[in-house]
Formats: structure tokens, sequence, C-alpha cells
């Protein structure tokens, strides 16, 4: 699935394909941002899930999280900061929260080492990809401790 461009104002006017690649889109949240859009897009074989910044007439995306695993960003009302519910196959989802703009650092807002989480054993598997002998597509695996 890709993203797409329509001028509906214009007489005639053709679908213009923003997205290429292995990237599916996700979701499209609701961002009053004239000359961009905004997007969160699953990274294919990786298994990453990143948000990013389109410009409307097409060009290059630019991503906007950068943490290894899945960034599920939510951008507060006067768009300038952004919530992030991040997560990793070897951890449990934490609240991050970053400033709305490209290599921002985001700042944790919570730690699963305490509370209710205080104790829980976090799987300390590695993340892998291979390809098989049969596949013409890489494959993600884990490789757990023992």
């Amino acid at each position: 699935m890709h993203l797409y461009s329509l001028d509906v104002t214009a007489a005639q006017s053709a679908a213009k394909q923003l997205t290429s690649g292995q990237m599916g889109n996700y979701q499209c949240p609701d961002v009053e941002r004239p000359h961009e859009s905004v997007l969160h897009l699953d990274g294919g074989a990786s298994g990453e899930r990143h948000f990013y910044t389109i410009p409307v007439d097409g060009g290059p995306r630019t991503c906007i999280t950068t943490m290894t695993g899945s960034n599920e960003a939510t951008v507060s009302p006067d768009e300038t900061s952004l919530a992030i519910l991040y997560s990793y196959s070897t951890r449990p989802p934490e609240l991050y929260v970053m400033p709305f703009a490209p290599g921002a650092q985001a700042r944790q807002g919570d730690d699963h080492t305490h509370g209710r989480m205080a104790g829980v054993q976090v799987d300390r598997s590695q993340v892998i990809t291979y390809k098989a002998a049969t596949a013409s597509m890489s494959t993600r695996g884990f490789l757990h401790p023992k």
C-alpha cells in the first residue's frame, strides 16, 4: 500500500504517488501541515516502524523517529512535540517524548524497571535477519539465550 497526493481543486488532476518500495503505510494522522503529510511507515523485512514527514508535492521522506523498533507517535495539539509509544522485541512498551524535528533526542517518560513492572523478566532475545534457501525475501527471527 502506498500514499498518493491529489489536487482536488484542479479541473483535471492525476494522483501522484508519494511513497514507494517495501514500506507499508499504516497511519496518516490528521495534522495541519500545509506542505507535508505525516505518516507511520513499517520498514518491511526489518520490522521497524517509524514516523515520517513527506512533501505533499512529492520528494524524499524525512524520518523523525530514530529508535530501533516500533515508534507509535502522536503529535501534540500545537504540533511541536511527539509522544512516542516505543517498543522493541526485547522490551515492553515505554513512553517517550521528543520535539517534532528530525534528529531530535527522545526523552524517556516512564521506566519499566519501576512500579508494576519492577522484577518482570524482559526477553533478551537477539533479533536476526536471514534468507532461507527456498525464499527470495529475508525473514526476521529471534535467537533466545539459554
